[in-house]
């Protein structure tokens, strides 16, 4: 077949999870002889508003051609879900090649403009879920005032949601704990004779967003979802049955990296492998960690996570915070083939993240490696973590709940043993793609047909 990827980045210049599926599996289709082209968004804040830039490469075999344009994020902006750039930029590749199936993974930055584009020209398409874009424009469904969001049924949560970004009414909202937005709400319908003008070209941007993102949705020949709690979710707001398939993802440790360990060290390691980013909840795992009582012979807490890329307020908090606690270890980032050194290093792997999360990766690589996880009671995480079977859940975006865990652990480590012997088999890259690839292979028939 010929195959036509679409992702929001690629790498070596976008490294998320995301980006990384894009990759394997443009190289895993590569060497199992289809024809791959990927395009990918290297950067929405390029330019004037309306120009483009593309540039050709080759990675490891795989042709890449990469998309720069400026995305206008202020309010109002239809851009960021139906996008001409994007479109046109799909339309001009599906002319040039004769592709027998558009794959998009996300679908942030690539908008459904892309879908619309390969509706257009009769390709079928077919899309990853990886996160909550095509139902959330913060992508995570976790509000800026730091509550999780329970997928509201009118758009004009949305729109508060949206508003909420802006200083002048978030900080309403926190001091008054969320009663200026529930006033708002109330009022919504009096909004021009209040003389709030500004505020209902939001509501009109949600309701457009929607009713496009549904129609896009619709066009889809297949959904992957790579977990029970996002195809659910999806099938809840519009997604068919028969659209929906269910592929957990692979992971590249190999067998001769698991060495699973069978007693504890002491003192105890934690440790935090991910993002350093405010929904992923590192903050709170740094001050629960420091109210505990117990020196560095029985705890020591190692984060992995890549400076470079965090928000330089957000990593300034987080130094702040532990304060030059020596229990608490930064660890120097690591590349994808020395993963598994260290989830070996560790006796838990603690994901705190205040957001529902989808299928971790660093969840499956942990499980992989023999190390049991600590994860937040939420979304994706919860599906994948058995309380005390194979791990631990403790309450969202609570330090008390996390700091009781952690005291748990510490007090009886005996019970990590049985929890790594609980930990269920985890399937390999080349498991997801052969299910990958009945599927493209059914569209692709399907189309002959």
């Amino acid at each position: 077949m010929n195959i036509l990827l679409g992702s929001h980045g690629f790498p070596p210049n976008q490294a998320g999870g995301a980006e990384w599926r894009t990759y394997r599996t443009a190289r895993w289709l590569a060497e199992r002889g289809h024809s791959v082209q990927v395009l990918a968004v290297d950067d929405s804040n390029w330019g004037n508003v309306g120009e483009r830039r593309l540039t050709d490469e080759t990675i490891d075999g795989v042709r890449l051609r990469r998309l720069s344009y400026r995305l206008n994020q202020s309010l109002g902006e239809a851009g960021e879900f139906n996008n001409p750039i994007v479109y046109q930029t799909i339309a001009d590749l599906l002319s040039e090649n004769r592709f027998d199936l558009f794959h998009l993974i996300s679908g942030v930055r690539m908008t459904g403009s892309a879908v619309q584009a390969a509706h257009a020209q009769q390709v079928p398409a077919i899309v990853t879920l990886t996160d909550f874009w095509f139902l959330c424009p913060r992508v995570t469904l976790l509000r800026r005032t730091g509550e999780v969001c329970r997928m509201p049924e009118e758009p004009v949560e949305c729109a508060l949601c949206l508003l909420n970004e802006q200083r002048r009414y978030r900080l309403p909202h926190l001091a008054t704990k969320g009663g200026t937005t529930a006033m708002l709400k109330q009022t919504w319908p009096l909004i021009d004779r209040l003389g709030l003008t500004r505020v209902k070209p939001v509501q009109e941007l949600m309701v457009a967003r929607r009713n496009f993102l549904a129609k896009t949705l619709a066009l889809f020949h297949k959904i992957i979802a790579p977990s029970a709690f996002l195809a659910n979710l999806f099938q809840a707001h519009g997604a068919s049955r028969e659209q929906i398939a269910l592929i957990r993802q692979g992971v590249n440790i190999r067998p001769e990296m698991q060495r699973p360990r069978y007693q504890p060290h002491c003192p105890l390691r934690f440790g935090y492998v991910g993002q350093l980013a405010a929904h992923k909840g590192v903050d709170i795992l740094i001050r629960a960690l420091r109210q505990l009582p117990y020196g560095t012979d029985r705890v020591q807490l190692v984060i992995y996570g890549n400076p470079a890329q965090a928000w330089p307020p957000f990593l300034q908090q987080l130094k702040e915070e532990s304060g030059g606690d020596p229990r608490i270890i930064w660890g120097e980032p690591f590349a994808n083939t020395e993963a598994h050194k260290a989830y070996e290093g560790l006796d838990l792997l603690l994901m705190p993240s205040i957001w529902y999360e989808n299928s971790p990766n660093v969840i499956l690589e942990a499980f992989a490696c023999g190390t049991p996880v600590m994860t937040s009671d939420l979304g994706g995480m919860a599906e994948l973590v058995k309380h005390e079977v194979n791990g631990y859940l403790f309450e969202p975006n609570s330090v008390h709940s996390l700091k009781k865990a952690l005291q748990a652990v510490i007090e009886r480590p005996e019970q990590l043993i049985n929890w790594r012997h609980q930990i269920p088999p985890v399937k390999s890259v080349n498991d997801e793609m052969a299910e990958m690839e009945a599927i493209y292979q059914q569209v692709y028939q399907r189309r002959r047909g």
